[in-house]
């Protein structure tokens, strides 16, 4: 018996603390390799990857974390780019690929 209520215990508490997490939905960004990087309209967010590509020139995708799913304008542009533009300068074709950030030549 103690061990049955220490196992319903152990239920309880696991989903009580899963629904006061937050919860994200991952989503790619990805550059359609013309016009301005730090232009929301040259990108289409999907909700599964792109793949890998072994060529680094231009960039690719990047990935997001977004509360809602649903990537706006303003979110891309005052949240999302800069986050992923470490140096600040409107490009990341200068960025270091990393878990987030993937390249592709066009």
């Amino acid at each position: 018996m103690k061990r049955n209520l220490l196992a319903l215990s152990a239920v309880v508490l696991a989903i009580g603390f899963s629904a006061f997490s937050p919860k994200f939905a991952i989503r790619y960004i990805v550059y359609d390799g013309s016009g301005a990087e730090n232009s929301f309209s040259n990108y289409a967010v999907q909700s599964s990857s792109p793949g890998t590509h072994s060529t680094n020139t231009t960039i690719w995708w990047f990935r997001v974390d977004d509360a809602n799913g649903t990537i706006t304008e303003d979110e891309f542009n005052n949240t999302y780019f800069p986050a992923a533009d470490a140096n600040g300068n409107g490009s990341l074709s200068d960025q270091a690929e990393s878990a987030n950030l993937e390249k592709k030549q066009f």
